[in-house]
């Protein structure tokens, strides 16, 4: 069967006008929908800035990861959920490490996080 679902922060370059911003993919590479809006809307819509959209991103990324694997409503977690994303984070190592991550750690043109 297959593995957990990994989502990654990834960067975006608007055809249109050339504007830089960021998403969610996951393995497939298919944009995670709500995430994208929300991240769109930080920086359309509330004016907060690129870089804050991308440390966003990955962290949200990060966060889809464990759900997905937890089998855990993204959206709506329980606080005992919640806890054990929070113990899953303290005994997961970084991310940037695994499949030959370097300082920013890159699988192929995806940013990790």
């Amino acid at each position: 069967m297959f593995g957990p679902v990994e989502f990654w922060a990834e960067r975006t370059v608007s055809p249109v006008d050339g504007r830089v911003g960021w998403t969610v993919v996951d393995d497939g590479y298919v944009e995670h929908s709500q995430t994208a809006t929300w991240l769109r809307a930080l920086v359309d819509a509330r004016g907060l800035s690129v870089g804050t959209a991308r440390a966003y991103a990955g962290r949200l990324a990060l966060y889809l990861t464990w759900a997905a694997s937890a089998e855990v409503d993204p959206v709506a977690p329980e606080v005992d959920e919640l806890a054990a994303f929070a113990r899953w984070l303290e005994r997961t190592p970084s991310r940037k490490h695994r499949r030959g991550g370097g300082a920013v750690g890159r699988r192929s043109r995806r940013s990790r996080c």
